[in-house]
């Protein structure tokens, strides 16, 4: 009785552990897909793929969605619209870039802003 029950935890562990390793390969991230609205020549597009980049192989459930959203907006000049999880395995993003509408003079500092006021520079 006890070798009867013995082999069925063990046999419960085993097949525990076969699912988890096999959820973690299902839900890891292999497919980013992006989409920028961004002028052509931008030099910016390549730290969004780095930024994404880092992602690729995570387990999509811990992909932290907003600390990537803040990494990319790290810089002024870019701005989020969308991003997503895609189960099973995909993040989807779309990223825009800021264009200069105004500069204007405040007590000698100027500051660059784009169609809704955010600031993009001081110069």
């Amino acid at each position: 009785m006890k070798h009867k029950r013995l082999f069925a935890i063990s046999t419960a562990l085993v097949y525990l552990v076969f699912m988890i390793l096999c959820l973690a390969y299902a839900f890891s991230v292999k497919h980013i897909n992006s989409e920028y609205i961004m002028q052509a020549d931008s030099v910016r597009y390549e730290k969004v793929e780095k930024i994404l980049s880092d992602c690729e192989n995570k387990n999509l459930c811990f992909v932290n969605l907003k600390k990537i959203k803040n990494n990319i907006e790290k810089d002024a000049y870019l701005k989020v619209l969308k991003i997503e999880k895609k189960f099973p395995n995909s993040i989807n993003v779309t990223v825009e870039e800021r264009k200069e509408m105004f500069e204007i003079n405040v007590d000698g500092q100027y500051f660059v802003l784009d169609e809704n006021y955010f600031v993009l520079a001081k110069k």
